[in-house]
């Protein structure tokens, strides 16, 4: 992340400081051109906000030159301005081990590899071959009883969350719903897209979750699980009982899916509970409500480059819900298709990227996958080695990971990488100038210190994860293999039988893989500029919905 001038550590040159960044005149075109540099804006522009609104393209930006603003990306692009730097990175040694924590239940140990620190645990109540020990150990079941015991509160039923979202379209508290846009939008198609994912009610429910599990006391939920249940729900305000029919007539049957539709305030409440300040993607609104640092709407210019919450995934993918692999190749991140039509330069410095990037985390993460599990670092080699060219990223002399994944201050929900291949490792970098962010794994009542430079690797089919929350700008890489990848070439190489003519390979809920995004983005980018639909621009690895923090990372 950039900093002020007056800021800036000593180590930093003065030419990555904002001043510098932004202080260059963009010469590319004339509408470029008419946009001034940081030093002409007066006192008033620099603190000027709302330079940006989110879902909506933003060509121009006063005091930002190159910057770009894209309604599906997370962060301000400058791709147009060549004065990237290629990124480089050194080779470390490792010293002696040092013993933390040495008893019946678990052995840890730390040493250091060069100016980072590798922590190592060995839990002897768990057997790395075989998952289902897992849930039987006695930290789960401890870890277990302690969860449940601390958020006792059943799901929202239906007919709860349709009472307080009556209860707030008349509250003059936290949410004020107009009931005549309710009303209006009532008088549409209630089955229409717009209606179901842009809708008073669709965000009214989203606000009915939030002020139920973050907002409402113990005793407060009790009372109104209560009053539902007796169906005593407006005997002191009969309009309201009008606006609860009004709310239960816009009602989704979508909404009636958890899995297509989970409480994320539910799972984030839990997660809170479990770990501590974790952090669960509820959706962005709510992240930027309590990190508003992070919301661009609110930044000046100065701090605009700074507010971003992005991820981007690289590397070989297969389509959603194309559980066997029969289509897999490079994502649309990995090959800038989003500006595609604007600038090739990103294309010409992605290599070099990719191998201080990606290389060197690869080469950690080989480092401590290799010793925990050879015959699983073979496999993954064989698997990486026949993909085709075109189809992969080449990192390294002896490339083992083929999906990548890369975040800036991405907050991530409690989740398994159900995905990936089964049994298998998956490798987190984590870096940056943060305080917290501890790895957390409730099902095993275990949280690991996550300092920036560490990088931890886990079974993340079998193991449920996130990571607490944290202040301050952090970055992560991600490592793995997909199940769907591997099919594809274990055919390819004969290991699998091919699939029939008839199979489509399509998973009958291909939602399955919902709970993998960040957060979910319902606009299909259809605005004009020569920009592609959120489909065209992640193809294999697209999803039905993105949110803005799963956009591509173009600086």
């Amino acid at each position: 992340m950039p900093y002020l001038r007056c800021y800036a550590p000593l180590g930093v040159p003065d030419c990555e400081t904002i001043e510098s960044l932004l202080g260059l005149r963009n010469t590319t075109g004339k509408a470029a051109s008419a946009v001034k540099p940081l030093q002409e804006l007066t006192k008033e522009q620099r603190h000027q906000t709302e330079l940006v609104a989110l879902g909506k393209n933003g060509e121009r930006i006063q005091g930002d030159p190159f910057g770009i603003w894209r309604s599906w990306s997370g962060n301000v692009s400058h791709h147009q301005d060549a004065r990237a730097p290629c990124p480089e990175a050194a080779a470390a040694n490792y010293t002696e081990y040092q013993t933390i924590r040495d008893n019946a239940e678990e052995l840890v140990l730390t040493f250091r590899v060069g100016s980072k620190t590798v922590r190592l645990m060995q839990c002897f109540d768990l057997d790395a071959t075989d998952a289902s020990c897992y849930d039987r150990s006695a930290r789960a079941k401890r870890s277990k009883e302690r969860g449940e015991a601390q958020l006792s509160d059943p799901p929202m039923t239906a007919e709860l969350t349709q009472y307080i979202m009556a209860r707030l379209m008349t509250s003059v508290g936290r949410y004020i719903v107009s009931e005549s846009s309710t009303r209006s939008e009532a008088s549409g198609s209630s089955s229409s897209c717009k209606t179901r994912k842009h809708g008073v009610f669709y965000k009214l429910r989203h606000a009915a979750q939030e002020e139920y599990w973050l907002h409402m006391s113990d005793e407060e939920r009790k009372e109104a699980r209560e009053t539902v249940l007796i169906g005593a729900f407006f005997d002191e305000d009969p309009l309201r009982r009008v606006r609860f029919d009004l709310v239960k007539a816009n009602w989704q049957n979508d909404w009636n899916n958890e899995g297509r539709n989970p409480d994320f305030f539910r799972d984030y409440k839990a997660d809170h509970l479990a770990a501590r300040n974790a952090w669960e993607d509820v959706v962005d609104g709510y992240i930027r409500k309590i990190h508003p640092e992070l919301d661009p709407t609110k930044a000046t210019v100065e701090a605009l480059p700074n507010a971003k919450m992005c991820v981007a995934r690289y590397g070989t993918w297969a389509m959603t819900g194309d559980s066997q692999g029969r289509y897999i190749g490079l994502t649309g991140d990995s090959l800038f298709t989003r500006i595609l039509s604007e600038c090739c330069f990103p294309r010409k410095i992605v290599g070099w990227f990719c191998r201080a990037a990606f290389g060197k985390a690869s080469e950690m993460l080989r480092f401590l996958m290799k010793p925990l599990d050879e015959e699983y670092y073979k496999e993954c080699v064989e698997m990486v080695a026949n993909v085709d060219k075109e189809d992969k990223f080449e990192l390294t002399d002896e490339d083992f990971v083929s999906s990548l994944v890369l975040g800036v201050n991405g907050h991530i929900q409690r989740r398994k990488d159900s995905n990936d291949i089964k049994g298998g490792l998956a490798g987190l970098c984590t870096f940056g100038n943060y305080h917290g962010g501890e790895l957390c794994i409730p099902q095993l009542n275990l949280k690991v210190p996550y300092k920036p430079g560490t990088c931890a690797i886990i079974r993340g089919t079998d193991l449920a994860h996130l990571v607490s929350d944290y202040s301050g700008p952090r970055y992560f890489l991600i490592g793995t293999n997909r199940q769907n990848v591997k099919r594809h070439v274990w055919r390819k190489l004969g290991k699998l039988p091919p699939l029939p003519d008839d199979d489509d390979s399509i998973d009958e809920d291909p939602d399955d893989d919902i709970m993998e995004m960040t957060c979910f983005n319902t606009d299909h980018d259809t605005q004009s500029n020569g920009l592609c639909s959120n489909n065209d621009v992640h193809e294999f690895a697209a999803h039905r919905n993105h949110s803005s923090s799963w956009g591509s990372l173009l600086d």
